[in-house]
């Protein structure tokens, strides 16, 4: 006999079961802001100005809407508390406050 795991049970479930049971998985995946050290914004502050002065590219991690999203590119500019990072699909503006964790990129 073939187990085919969940398979089996979606088939038989409703519509309105199927989209309770993603919206309880969504929930489930939402994390808090993680909460950074005045050390870890000291480390970024010296990997953003490196980046900045000799052009290079970063792997930045930043807190949005209940989730970390990564993005890789170059800091353009930073105005006020706004990064404006240059990515393969063009400009990104990141919140300072939204970046958890930044680090150079090994070309």
């Amino acid at each position: 006999m073939i187990d085919r795991g969940n398979k089996k049970w979606t088939a038989m479930m409703m519509p309105e079961h199927l989209e309770m049971l993603h919206e309880i998985f969504e929930e489930e995946q939402k994390i808090d802001k993680p909460t950074l050290s005045e050390d870890q914004y000291h480390e970024m502050q010296i990997t953003i100005n490196e980046a900045l002065q000799f052009k290079k590219k970063l792997d930045i991690v930043y807190w949005n809407n209940h989730r970390l999203h990564t993005i890789e590119g170059f800091i353009d500019k930073i105005k006020g508390t706004t990064l404006y990072v240059d990515t393969s699909d063009g400009i990104d503006l990141l919140e300072i406050n939204k970046v958890m964790e930044l680090s150079l990129c090994d070309i």
